[in-house]
């Protein structure tokens, strides 16, 4: 299955350099799982489609005050529309806690997130993971499964 239309961070298609495009069953925002940080998927063209995954904005949608997806991005002014969206985080690493602000949590668009991050005035001021905690280019080497019950 190749799904039609575009990654809302970088633009391709479906299996663009091999990437696989996810839609989100409840929004409908495709993503490519290596542009929105998610465990990449085997499988054929098109790779293997999760036909009930939901996006991080969805997903946390019951924290907002209103109860909708997050739509507003605090790094840019553009606040309507169905983009790719992630949590902002008070601090990097897994003891980071999403900042809140008097209108509720804040969100960014992973766009912005990804433009800020790889700009060499602000690299490293905006930091993302994975749902696993683990950072982009982070090896998984040395873990045990020990280390890993726990998420899951």
């Amino acid at each position: 299955m190749i799904y039609e239309g575009k990654c809302d961070i970088c633009e391709h298609g479906d299996n663009h350099w091999g990437h696989v495009l996810q839609k989100c069953k409840e929004c409908s925002v495709l993503v490519h799982e290596a542009c929105y940080g998610l465990e990449q998927s085997k499988g054929g063209k098109g790779g293997t489609k999760r036909l009930d995954w939901v996006c991080r904005a969805c997903e946390l949608k019951h924290l907002q005050p209103d109860g909708k997806r997050a739509s507003r991005c605090v790094l840019c002014s553009v606040s309507g529309g169905v983009h790719a969206m992630h949590p902002i985080y008070d601090k990097e690493g897994p003891d980071g806690k999403q900042v809140m602000r008097p209108s509720g949590p804040a969100w960014a668009h992973t766009l912005c997130c990804v433009f800020l991050g790889s700009h060499r005035k602000t690299e490293g001021c905006v930091f993302a993971c994975n749902k696993n905690g683990r950072y982009d280019g982070e090896s998984d080497e040395g873990d045990t499964d020990e280390e890993n019950d726990d998420e899951g």
